[in-house]
């Protein structure tokens, strides 16, 4: 008797083995699909503070606030994401049009803005937006089988109202 215990539970060790093996690759796979979308959500909320901290400066109505004070605030408040040489600034458009951002897609962070004045006469409100391409570890993969490209972009807008 105790040697057929002794042989059913050497057959149970090779079982957990094969049943290992055969899950571990699913396992790594949500692994690395958790920490991929963890480092999306961190990537978009980066982008979304920065718009929303150069939207703050760009509202207030003093003189010493000027673009290029927006735009090292933005530029500070992407430093954890981005190269500061891969940030680039959109051109202004005319005082009281503000159309969203269309630009083609590229492994830029591109930063548009206008109502950057402070005067609520020119500029009802002072908008930023920012859009980056986001270059995915696994969900790339996915995408380009679906897509046919590898990033995914993150778009945010702020809107504040100049005082």
């Amino acid at each position: 008797m105790t040697h057929l215990v002794r042989r059913l539970r050497r057959g149970t060790r090779g079982q957990s083995v094969v049943e290992f093996a055969l899950l571990i690759p699913m396992i790594m796979v949500f692994v690395v699909a958790v920490i991929d979308f963890g480092k999306l959500f961190y990537t978009y909320q980066v982008i979304t503070n920065a718009a929303r901290e150069g939207a703050r400066y760009a509202a207030l109505a003093d003189a010493k606030i000027t673009d290029g004070v927006v735009q090292q605030a933005i530029r500070t408040s992407l430093e954890p994401i981005a190269d500061p040489g891969a940030i680039s600034f959109v051109a202004k458009p005319a005082a009281g049009t503000c159309p969203p951002l269309t630009l083609k897609p590229g492994g830029f962070v591109l930063v548009y803005g206008c109502g950057w004045s402070g005067t609520p006469a020119v500029d009802p409100s002072a908008v930023v937006e920012i859009r980056m391409e986001y270059k995915t570890v696994l969900l790339g993969r996915f995408l380009d089988l679906t897509t046919g490209q590898q990033t995914f972009p993150l778009t945010t807008r702020m809107v504040m109202r100049n005082e």
